[in-house]
């Protein structure tokens, strides 16, 4: 009997391109964009000891085949506690990514990294909601009618902190930073107090809650990517609110960091990308440097972050604006991308939820640093 195969769930991607007993192919699904990577299906009618799953595009994916040397996707048996895939590799002849997952079960759940759905963005929300600390609102919504959430966390009335997920759907290593920032945010310990009294953090967990429902990976999708719909009039609702709500809280405050949590290649480990010296009109980039060595400094051995990996973005024309680089010759304020890995980190090791999260609770502590020495 021929291996089941199922990706019309909520966040599920992938196009069946065949199966046998033990063996299933398939492509990860486009969907509005020149790029794949994200993929997460449900295999089901398994009676073998393993099932070898072949990716047969990934030449499609930012980074090309040859990223995904290093790649090993997850899979689950309940779709709730997830492992790596321990062997896999790239079938250079054939321009391929194998990789094989044991089935003690009739079924499995497989994704290109750890899932992290609208669902869960939106328990979030009620969490944060529920704290002593903050409150949750809905910020828009979104162009297929869904709500954006909008996290506030703490009281200071001068500063405020804006951080950002999920400009590109499908990069949930962002998300599990985001929610680390977020849980150490709520914590009564000196560093997320020094933040909730001295400014205010807003917060939004998804910019494209359509795309991390459908299952939408995001990168450079028509009509405009969401992380460079910064110049003249915003296309997506989402960025025109957000970009609205932040000239509106300056009328009474001041912009002191902008934060967006992304993924980067396949291969890549963790660092931060800075707003470029020359559409700043700056010859260094000297507190965006600070700032990564802080965060070096205080990132968990689970998974490190190297500010030596840390450099301007270089990837885009002059006349594109990404996110960060909008807010930081808009508004003067600290202005980074978190780039957190789907796979190996600088030290070699695989990233899990937690160690995200534990390098997102390094960030809020490092911003913490900074709006005490740095922010001037």
């Amino acid at each position: 009997m021929a291996v089941g195969f199922d990706a019309s769930f909520e966040a599920g991607n992938g196009l069946f391109a065949g199966s046998g007993g033990d063996w299933v192919a398939f492509a990860a699904d486009r969907r509005t964009g020149p790029r794949a990577m994200w993929f997460y299906f449900h295999l089901s009618s398994i009676h073998a000891d393993a099932v070898t799953c072949t990716m047969v595009n990934p030449a499609e994916c930012l980074g090309g085949a040859q990223s995904y040397t290093a790649a090993r996707p997850v899979y689950s048996y309940d779709g709730t506690r997830w492992f790596r895939a321990t062997s896999a590799r790239v079938d250079e002849e054939r321009g391929e990514f194998k990789f094989s997952i044991p089935t003690p079960r009739e079924d499995v759940w497989v994704a290109h990294c750890y899932p992290y759905t609208l669902t869960d963005v939106y328990a979030l929300a009620d969490r944060v909601a529920a704290s002593p600390h903050a409150c949750a609102e809905v910020l828009c919504r979104s162009g297929g009618g869904r709500d954006v959430p909008l996290l506030c966390i703490g009281e200071g009335a001068e500063r405020f902190i804006w951080l950002c997920a999920r400009s590109h759907a499908a990069e949930t290593p962002g998300a599990f930073v985001l929610e680390g920032m977020v849980n150490r945010l709520l914590q009564d310990a000196p560093e997320p107090s020094y933040v909730r009294e001295t400014a205010t953090v807003y917060v939004v967990p998804a910019i494209d809650p359509d795309g991390v429902s459908s299952g939408a990976y995001g990168k450079d999708q028509a009509p405009v990517d969401f992380n460079r719909d910064y110049v003249g009039p915003s296309v997506h609702p989402e960025v025109a609110a957000v970009r609205e709500r932040v000239k509106s809280l300056c009328a009474t405050s001041r912009l002191a960091l902008y934060l967006d949590s992304h993924a980067p290649c396949v291969h890549e480990h963790n660092f931060v990308l800075m707003p470029r010296k020359r559409l700043l009109g700056l010859d260094s980039l000297g507190r965006e440097a600070a700032f990564c060595a802080e965060l070096e400094r205080r990132s968990p051995a689970l998974c490190p972050l190297r500010a030596d990996a840390c450099a301007e973005s270089s990837y885009m024309g002059d006349a594109e604006r990404s996110s960060k680089d909008y807010f930081a010759a808009e508004y003067g304020c600290l202005s980074l991308t978190v780039e957190s890995s789907y796979n190996r980190t600088a030290a070699g090791n695989y990233t899990t939820p937690d160690g995200l999260r534990a390098l997102g609770a390094a960030v809020t502590d490092t911003c913490a640093e900074y709006l005490r020495t740095g922010d001037v």
